[in-house]
């Protein structure tokens, strides 16, 4: 639903992509019970965001999930 209200033809191909990285998917299955929880209310928010048309809010929305994803620097 996003990528075609987004009207950006090669959308597509990025999702399919970015979902298939593996990546993404073992850092997913390495998350933590918070991480999970954290995720879930990011994605509340992306749809939240989405349903009321709110294009600017779905944007910040899904730049701080997929910034908040990124692995921290280890600081040792």
């Amino acid at each position: 639903m996003i990528h075609l209200a987004s009207g950006n033809s090669m959308l597509p191909t990025l999702i399919r992509n970015l979902i298939q990285i593996p990546v993404v998917m073992r850092a997913a299955m390495d998350y933590t019970p918070k991480k999970l929880i954290q995720t879930m209310r990011q994605h509340q928010e992306i749809l939240g965001a989405l349903r009321t048309g709110d294009g600017a809010w779905a944007e910040a929305a899904m730049r701080s999930h997929v910034l908040s994803a990124r692995p921290t620097p280890n600081t040792a």
